[in-house]
Formats: structure tokens, sequence, C-alpha cells
């Protein structure tokens, strides 16, 4: 049903164009635009020379109607809905279609001219004589958008492409709503004024770029440039075999994106191919939580492939009391911080017992335990294809919290410990919990029925305990 395509989706509106597609049959190079649910439709053509002069109207009395950006003399070159109505009149309009400068025979009287295209909309009133052929040009508060060859590039000649125009977020933010879903051979778009993402896709793959339309203006996606091609395959280990399950990200510098970079590319074939211009790029391949980072200087016409080895190896977690041999009862989980990789990398991890992969290079984790304030701190190095077994002992003691005579106290118990400083490090409905804490002073307070209680105590590293409080 989709034709052996994928879709990256991730909004009601992309759910909505993919479907279309898919359920389509495959797109030719000079297919009609795919019209989305939300957007209002866009004027979509094969691209057409900029027009700034007509030809004077001639033959029989008639309305030559005709639209131009903003008011430049740039001519619009595509199609437009048009409609020519007696002005205040209650009768249907004497003209009403989509068409390009278009010939309305009239008689004599006052018309109201729209034109319309997506969002952008022009009018006038003309005063018609009905003796001679007259010129009607609406001014339209909108910019034309040429798209080049560079913002098509990868996806061009390929079937499932699409381009989405979307309007620009704030700095650091996601884009916009969609304004335009077309096929990847479409040229012109016209857009009101303001910023603009470009995204152009191929199933899984995509590549972004922004574009600002000024008012009267013709802009271009980008301005003719060369394209390199890069060619991706992930490997476990030097030497392995390619990763078939690998997904790969391109990122370029953004000094307006929160960390520094943006995302301009993504995919989940197994070896993909990306055609970029020439610059300077972040590839990164990600496999079951592992990445892999590589900078990228690319040249004008430029060939590269790239082998990008996770040289993974696996971290074995034991995480217990100081001097004992097994392991917390309690749950445990770890925040891993790389260490030797800007931006810091994290993952994270639970279970007492644990095992998983990680990238080799230098690491910091942090464990905690359970429900109280036990935590550690270690710092360590993987090396590729190393199995290391980490043990982490927490200074820390297990306590078990018991009502002393609970008989006749009926109703539910609220436990409570506080450390020497008065912060709170348990709080619970639990009849009689569990919790791991640092070695230290505690106060333990139970309330039942507004009957209180509480037992100062002491903790030591590696202890276990269990501890009865009155009321």
């Amino acid at each position: 049903a989709t034709h052996g395509r994928a879709f990256d989706v991730h909004t009601a509106e992309e759910l909505t164009a993919a479907l279309t597609q898919s359920l389509a049959s495959p797109p030719r190079p000079a297919a009609a635009p795919v019209a989305s649910a939300a957007p209002a439709p866009v004027a979509v053509q094969p691209r057409l020379p900029i027009i700034t002069a007509l030809p004077p109207p001639t033959g029989a009395p008639a309305l030559h109607l005709a639209a131009r950006l903003g008011t430049s003399a740039v001519q619009i070159p595509v199609a437009l809905d048009w409609s020519v109505a007696l002005e205040g009149a209650a009768q249907p309009p004497v003209f009403a279609e989509r068409a390009a400068n278009p010939v309305v025979p009239a008689a004599a009287g006052r018309y109201l001219v729209i034109a319309r295209d997506g969002r952008a909309e022009g009018r006038r009133v003309i005063d018609f004589d009905g003796r001679a052929p007259v010129r009607v040009t609406i001014d339209f508060d909108a910019g034309l958008l040429r798209l080049g060859a560079n913002a098509t590039d990868q996806a061009a000649h390929a079937p499932g492409a699409s381009v989405l125009i979307r309007q620009a977020g704030e700095a650091g933010a996601a884009a916009g709503p969609v304004v335009a879903i077309l096929p990847a051979a479409s040229a012109n778009v016209l857009l009101p004024p303001g910023r603009f993402v470009i995204d152009s896709r191929q199933g899984l793959q995509r590549l972004t770029r922004e574009v600002t339309i000024v008012r009267g203006e013709v802009s271009e996606a980008d301005a003719p440039r060369a394209t390199a091609r890069l060619a991706l395959t992930a490997l476990a280990q030097e030497g392995g075999r390619p990763l078939d399950d690998a997904l790969f990200l391109i990122f370029e510098d953004d000094p307006d994106a929160t960390t520094g970079r943006r995302e301009i590319a993504r995919s989940a074939r197994p070896q993909p191919e990306f055609s970029l211009p020439a610059g300077t790029y972040y590839a990164v391949a990600r496999h079951k939580g592992v990445e892999v980072r590589e900078r990228l200087a690319l040249a004008a016409g430029e060939s590269v492939r790239r082998n990008m080895t996770l040289n993974v190896g696996r971290l074995a977690l034991t995480t217990r009391l100081l001097g004992a041999s097994q392991p917390v009862a309690d749950d445990v989980s770890y925040r891993i911080e790389r260490l030797d990789v800007v931006p810091v990398e994290v993952r994270r991890a639970t279970g007492a017992a644990t095992e998983l992969p990680l990238s080799a290079g230098r690491y910091r984790i942090e464990a905690h335990a359970g429900l109280g304030n036990a935590r550690a701190v270690e710092e360590f190095e993987l090396k590729a294809g190393d199995t290391r077994q980490l043990r982490i002992e927490l200074k820390a003691a297990s306590v078990t919290l018991r009502l002393k005579d609970r008989a006749g106290t009926g109703g539910a118990i609220n436990w409570r410990i506080v450390d020497a400083d008065g912060r709170t490090v348990l709080s619970t409905l639990e009849e009689a919990p569990r919790v791991t804490l640092q070695a230290g002073r505690y106060t333990a307070q139970v309330e039942v029925r507004e009957r209180r209680g509480e037992r100062p105590f002491e903790v030591r590293a590696g202890q276990t305990l269990v501890l009865e409080a009155g009321l």
C-alpha cells in the first residue's frame, strides 16, 4: 500500500500528508501537489521566468486581470483563485475561476476584484466603462519562493519524494505548522512575508533549509551551490559487519539553536547516502543507545564514504552496601555521563545488577538506591570490545521501619524520616517500609489517627537494621 516507502511522522499534519501519499499511486515528477488537510492550498507550478511587464490589453472590452508581488513590478507567474463581482450586488460573481492572468468580458459597472492563493490575498475595486479593454492589477501582500535544485536535490528524482514548507519557529524552537506540501519537482510557491523552513523528504531521509520571504520580492530557496555526497555505514567493531538497524543523523552549526547545532537530515537505511551543500557537518550513528560522532568537512562535488565504528564495550554493574556480598534489595537507578565528548552524552539504566552496551570512552556514573538518599559516584574508562565489571559500594545502611505495639491502632500509618538538617528523606504510607540511607543521624516520625511518635537513630555504612517506633 505504501509502494515500499517509509515516512518520518511527528504531527497530525504530517500523518495526514503521509497517508495521502502512501494511498496514492507513486508520484511522477510532474505530479500535482499533494494536499494537506490542515493548510490551505498554495500555487505550485513548473519553474517560470520572472516577468516584470505585461503587454497592453487589446481586443473587445474586458477586464484583463493580473497580480503582482506587493507594489513591485514582478508579476505573479502562477494560477490564482479569481473572483469578479459587481460591488454590493447580491447576485453571484460574473467570474470565479482559478487561472493565470484571465480575461473577463464584462458590462460597464463598478466591480470588486479579488485574487487569492492559500493564505495570500489581494483585492481592488475598479470602475469599468465597458468601452475598451482595461488592465486590472492586484497587489499581493506576498513574496514568491522559487525552489532551486539544491532544495530538492536529495529526492528530486526518487519516488515518494516531497517537500514540506513550514513557518519557522522562534530562535531555538521547533518549526511551526505546515503551510504547503508539494512534490520535489515543484518550483514556485506564493507565501506571505516571514521566515519559513523548507523540509525536503524521501522516506526517513530529510534535508532542511530556512528562507526568508519579503513582500514584493522573489526569494530563492538557496543560492546555486555545488553539493557533496556522503555515504555512511555503522559498524559495531572495526572490521565488523555493517549494522542494519542503526539511525544516522546529520547536524550543522546553528548559533540560534539551544545546543548550538541543528539537525538537518536523518535516515534509518542500513547504508544511507546524503546529498549536502559543501560545508562542515557532524555525523552521528546511533544503535541501541550507543552512538558515535564524527566531524566532516565536505567539498563541492566530493563523494565521501565513512565507516562509523561504534567501538562497543559492555558495562556490568552491581550495587551493594559497603562490605556486603549481595546487591542491595532496593531498586537502583543510574545516570551515566560520557565525559570525553561535547556535548556530554547521558544514558540511564536501572537495576541493582544490570549490564548494558556503551561506546568506548571515559564515563561518570551516579547510582541512587531506592526511596532514600543513598547515592554513590564513580568514574571509569571503557575500552572497545571489553566487558567492564563495576561494583559500586554505597556508604549506606538498609533500614526497615516497624510500628511498636501495632495491635489496637487501626488506621493508616504515616512514616516520615528527616535527616540531621531537617530535610525529609522519606514520606510513605507503607506498613513497614524499607529504605536505604546514607550513613548519618536521622529521626523517624510516625503518625496514626492523630497519634504521633518519633525516634532518633543513627546508621553506619553497611548496616542492616530493623527500627521500631512507638506512639
